[in-house]
């Protein structure tokens, strides 16, 4: 998490900007994967995992913080490998990069939790790291 403030006189930029960012303690955030929910089928000659991500954000400042959460599921160029993203909480989804945004205004000591639930579908003769 970063947050600055700037101002920017338009008179003076030329082709390069230089911006300190900071991280701000204040703006919790935690990604957990939840193995206990993960789960593994065999189906005929494939293997159907789930995966389980759980994604939470707290606001420890005494006003409104505009918090802006990016993800990403795999995707594959392989057409043996079937993904399919099955939960996001709302999120915007990129389907071509695999990107997952969630906006958020998240009120003074407000916590909320984001989930990322993915399964990949791929023959049984392959390795994958589905994480």
């Amino acid at each position: 998490i970063f947050t600055g403030q700037s101002e920017i006189i338009a008179e003076e930029i030329k082709d390069t900007l230089a911006i300190s960012l900071n991280r701000d303690k204040n703006i919790i955030v935690e990604r957990t994967m939840l193995k206990e929910k993960n789960d593994k089928q065999f189906i005929g000659n494939n293997i159907r995992e789930t995966i389980n991500w759980s994604i939470t954000v707290k606001n420890n400042k005494a006003e409104k913080a505009k918090i802006v959460v990016e993800d990403q599921f795999p995707i594959s160029e392989n057409k043996s490998i079937d993904i399919e993203l099955l939960e996001y909480s709302s999120g915007k989804v990129n389907y071509k990069t695999g990107k997952v945004i969630w906006e958020l205004n998240l009120e003074p000591n407000e916590k909320i939790e984001l989930s990322l639930i993915y399964s990949v579908k791929y023959p049984k003769y392959m390795r994958l790291n589905t994480e």
